[in-house]
């Protein structure tokens, strides 16, 4: 049986990417912006990859994360004139002039709040033309990801094609940080301390952007539970479940590939830059294993 082809429309460091070809989908594109280039090249050297529009040929199923920047709590500059919105409409008219067997695209739940009312019209106008569709609001966590992260999950099918749409249900348990970091180095707190991932936390500070969603620690990981959800800026934060109270108030920080198995990358998987960096090529995606449940709900569709 021929393999079914894919275009990403937007993945940043390629997350969606490592989805498709878990299960075994081909990849023929990925669009994104150039500051995300280097990092999936790196991983994806024989995919194309760009930011032209006209670049993008057909293919048999489209999946993507636009940027959310324009709609996210975590930006105070959010609203429904932000440009990034732009990108969320694009992928609906791209899904409109490729006419693909079928689509996935996940994003903020924001954007279906009275605040985006418009915007989530415009984006289903265009979709509904030629397309059925579900969504949901899920959290992530339901489905064995080590964090909480609710986001909208929107799945859709040609119409010609005739095909029904089912979500898969969530599961009966959580993963927890234990299992997300089984098999990492335990550092210990002298190596801690010499690489610079040791840090004095004020009881009293909370998170600027998130303090909505946290507990009254809201960074503090422990064995046996969930993180919280995994950010550009929170996420260099986490205090690891190590080193409680020890080392006179100081809390050591997660390192960058313990934020990595948060978000479910394969342990091989590279990224680039400084821990900052990294920490957004992270965070700017979707949890590797979590979106396949939404991947497969479009591959049994179009069965």
């Amino acid at each position: 049986m021929k393999k079914l082809t894919a275009g990403i429309y937007f993945t940043m460091a390629g997350s969606w990417a490592v989805a498709l070809k878990k299960l075994g989908v081909k990849i023929d594109w990925h669009y994104c912006v150039e500051e995300f280039h280097e990092v999936f090249s790196l991983n994806f050297p024989k995919i194309l990859m760009t930011d032209s529009l006209s670049d993008l040929s057909n293919v048999d199923i489209i999946v993507g994360s636009p940027p959310c920047i324009g709609m996210s709590c975590a930006n105070p500059k959010a609203g429904m004139d932000h440009a990034a919105n732009q990108e969320t409409l694009n992928y609906a008219m791209v899904i409109e002039v490729l006419r693909p067997k079928g689509f996935v695209m996940e994003m903020v739940p924001m954007i279906v709040r009275p605040k985006y009312e418009q915007l989530f019209s415009e984006y289903t106008a265009v979709l509904q033309k030629h397309y059925n569709f579900k969504y949901e609001v899920i959290n992530f966590a339901d489905y064995g990801v080590p964090h909480r992260r609710k986001r909208f999950i929107i799945i859709g099918t040609r119409k010609d094609l005739k095909k029904e749409i089912k979500f898969t249900s969530p599961g009966t348990g959580k993963n927890t940080i234990r299992n997300a970091f089984e098999g990492l180095p335990r550092l210990t707190e002298k190596q801690a301390v010499s690489e610079g991932l040791t840090r004095k936390f004020n009881s009293k500070w909370k998170a600027p952007w998130s303090a909505y969603t946290r507990p009254s620690n809201p960074f503090q990981l422990r064995w046996d539970g969930i993180a919280p959800c995994v950010t550009a800026i929170d996420t260099g934060y986490f205090k690891h479940p190590d080193f409680l109270s020890k080392n006179k108030g100081r809390h050591r920080l997660i390192t960058w590939r313990e934020g990595a198995r948060l978000q479910e990358f394969p342990d091989d998987f590279q990224f680039t830059g400084q821990l900052g960096n990294r920490f957004k090529e992270i965070a700017w995606g979707v949890p590797c294993e979590g979106i396949q449940y939404f991947i497969r709900d479009l591959l049994k569709a179009l069965k």
